[in-house]
């Protein structure tokens, strides 16, 4: 990850690229064998998972990674660097353990305690769902709604999430929300036996600024 980051040495030089810099590191398909024979885990999983426990001691280290993706996903933006998804909806593909489906019932706003990475492309969510049902797991399709006026009038735009800028995996368009955001559920359905043709099918609706909903929301146990 190192060798990846130096790179773009300029990004890491100047402070007006600290989230560029931050977000390749996200990116990196480099893994982390914790278990022999396992396919490893890559670093964004990781971070994931210090964000989701919410361990003081953890998140410390973590912080200044974590700052400098929310640069990406957060700090206000000019118009023109600002990204909305075709037909205002992006996907998320991957496995959904059967004991936190009961969670999203349609009508049920709740925020989600890491950050979540979304597409444009329902393909590349397809890769993800399809490889979890490969590996026995239980596959699920996210569609993420945001507001469609938000393709013209700034106001209604979301407020907390944007396309990563630099990767390190080429031609991936990564539409990531920061964590705690908000969503509300619309619709599930669940077949009566998910399989990669046919995913458990979650639609959510992406708050507009995470700022003007509650603070004491459920949070997700799964996403």
């Amino acid at each position: 990850m190192q060798r990846e980051s130096f790179k773009h040495h300029d990004e890491l030089l100047d402070k007006d690229k600290m989230e560029v810099a931050a977000t390749r590191i996200w990116t990196s398909a480099q893994t982390l064998q914790c278990v022999a024979g396992s396919g490893g885990i890559e670093f964004c999983s990781l971070l994931n998972e210090v964000l989701r426990c919410d361990d003081a001691a953890m998140l410390q280290p973590a912080c200044s990674i974590i700052r400098g993706i929310n640069q990406l996903c957060v700090v206000r933006r000019k118009e023109k660097d600002q990204k909305f998804p075709p037909s205002a909806i992006t996907h998320r593909g991957g496995a959904l353990p059967l004991q936190h489906l009961a969670f999203f019932t349609a009508g049920k706003k709740y925020r989600v305690p890491m950050f979540l990475a979304t597409s444009f492309n329902e393909m590349t969510a397809y890769g993800f769902w399809y490889r979890k049902f490969d590996e026995g797991q239980t596959p699920v399709h996210w569609v993420i709604h945001l507001d469609p006026a938000g393709q013209h009038n700034l106001m209604k735009r979301c407020k907390h999430v944007n396309l990563v800028s630099g990767s390190n995996v080429d031609g991936e368009e990564e539409f990531l929300f920061a964590p705690y955001s908000v969503f509300t559920v619309i619709s599930v359905h669940v077949p009566p036996r998910p399989t990669d043709a046919d995913p458990i099918l979650i639609h959510i609706m992406a708050a507009i600024d995470n700022r003007h909903e509650a603070e004491d929301l459920p949070l997700a146990p799964w996403a």
